[in-house]
């Protein structure tokens, strides 16, 4: 089985989710070599439970609280939670 190369790739995951929507995305992004960019308009502390499961992986970028455009221009691909509203 061929195994995912997303090194030098920027991967967006949109949505962490108070019950870890995002989590496998940001875990699997991460171990094919990205750098991961978390962002959810939810506070830290209102997802404690998911940021915890990934405190351990240096390439995780956060931004909780809210969303910058910017990051979605930068990404070379965009995982989109889908427990995130279309609008």
């Amino acid at each position: 089985m061929k195994t995912l190369d997303l090194t030098g790739k920027m991967v967006v995951v949109m949505g962490l989710g108070r019950f870890g929507g995002g989590v496998d995305a940001a875990r699997f992004a991460a171990r094919a070599g990205a750098h991961v960019v978390v962002t959810d308009a939810a506070r830290e502390d209102q997802l404690a439970e998911s940021v915890a499961q990934l405190r351990d992986w240096p390439q995780i970028e956060w931004k909780l609280g809210g969303h910058d455009p910017e990051d979605f221009a930068r990404a070379d691909i965009i995982v989109a939670n889908p427990a995130v509203p279309s609008d």
